[in-house]
C-alpha cells in the first residue's frame, strides 16, 4: 500500500487519507481493507452517538428505559472503563464537565428533546452507519453499562460521578471544561482494582 497516510496540508486536520493504485480513500476505509488484508483487529475510538445507539438498541433489547441524562452517564463510564482496561479511549468525542456531571455535547443535543424521559429511538448516526463490529472489551463495557443502567436511575449515576476526587468533580471545581484522559484513567484503574 502507497503513502499509507497522506497527510496534506489541503485537508482539514481530522482527515487523514491513504492511496491504493489510483484511488484516494478514507483512513478509516484503509484501516478497515489493511484489518481485512492482514486479518488484525484496528481499534480506534468510535463517535459517542454510535455507541449511544449500541446502548440504546441493547436496553431496548432488553426492555430497560433509558433517559438523556442517563445515557450520558452511561457513556462515561464505559468510555473510562474501556480506558483503564486498554489505555486506549472507547469514545472520540470530548467528555465535558457540565453541572450535572459528565456530557457527551453531541449526544445530548440529539436527544434533549426526550428532556427526562427514555429515549425510544435510535441515532441517525447510528442507524445509517454501516455496522461497526466491536471488539470483544467494547462489548463486555457496554453490556457492563447495560447491567448499571438495570440497578442505577439517572439521578443516583450523576451522584456517583459528583464523588469527591472523581475526574468530573476535578474539571468542573477547576473550571477545565473538559474531562482529561488521564484523570479518567487514574480514577477508573482504581475502580477497577476496587472491584477485584
Amino acid at each position: 500500500m502507497n503513502n499509507f497516510l497522506n497527510g496534506s496540508d489541503t485537508y482539514s486536520k481530522n482527515e487523514y487519507f491513504c492511496s491504493t493504485h489510483t484511488e484516494t480513500i478514507s483512513f478509516f476505509a484503509c484501516c478497515e481493507i489493511i484489518r481485512q488484508r492482514q486479518n488484525i483487529i484496528l481499534s480506534m475510538p468510535h463517535s459517542a452517538l454510535y455507541i449511544a445507539g449500541e446502548i440504546l438498541k441493547r436496553g431496548l433489547e432488553q426492555g430497560v428505559g433509558i433517559s438523556n441524562m442517563k445515557l450520558q452517564k452511561l457513556l462515561y463510564i464505559a468510555n473510562g472503563l474501556y480506558l483503564a482496561q486498554t489505555g486506549q479511549l472507547l469514545l472520540n468525542d470530548p467528555t465535558e464537565a457540565w453541572p450535572y456531571g459528565p456530557v457527551y455535547k453531541e449526544v445530548y443535543h440529539a436527544f434533549k428533546q426526550y428532556g427526562n424521559a427514555n429515549i425510544v429511538t435510535l441515532p441517525l448516526q447510528y442507524t445509517l452507519k454501516p455496522k461497526v463490529e466491536l471488539d470483544n472489551t467494547e462489548n463486555s463495557t457496554i453490556d457492563f453499562a447495560i447491567d448499571i443502567a438495570k440497578k442505577l436511575d439517572a439521578v443516583q449515576l450523576s451522584n456517583w460521578t459528583h464523588i469527591d476526587g472523581s475526574p468530573w468533580s476535578e474539571a468542573f471545581n477547576n473550571r477545565y471544561g473538559v474531562i482529561s484522559k488521564d484523570s479518567m484513567e487514574r480514577y477508573f484503574k482504581q475502580f477497577l482494582k476496587k472491584a477485584e
